[in-house]
């Protein structure tokens, strides 16, 4: 579950599910600060092993505040699941479009293939 304010919370209840152009899903958490979404194992390993890179470069790009100023996606945590005897990869970020990370309005949005 999430906190009580609802800020994060992945608990059960009205979410957007979507399928991804490779299969796979992803939702947004409540309030949609957060997005979940799944991957294939290649994804996977590759993603964990750009992560150290990543990491320093989302630090270095911080202002005297120590806000980032990359709009690279600022990934939460990577995760997999074993479950009747297969395993799900799937990983959490901040979806950066969202009000509360500071995203004005959105009019119009394309789909990038």
């Amino acid at each position: 579950g999430g906190t009580s304010d609802g800020a994060g919370d992945i608990s059960p209840g009205q979410h957007q599910f979507s399928e991804a152009k490779g299969g796979g899903f992803f939702f947004f958490s409540v309030d949609r600060r957060y997005m979940v979404k799944t991957m294939d194992a290649v994804e996977h390993r590759t993603l964990l092993q750009m992560l150290p890179g990543l990491c320093r470069h989302l630090q270095a790009s911080c202002d005297e505040r120590g806000a980032p100023r990359s709009l690279l996606t600022r990934i939460s945590g990577v995760y997999s699941i074993r479950m009747y005897g297969q395993t799900k990869y799937f990983y959490v970020m901040d979806f950066l479009f969202s009000p509360q990370h500071g995203c004005p309005a959105i009019h119009e949005r394309f789909g990038l293939k």
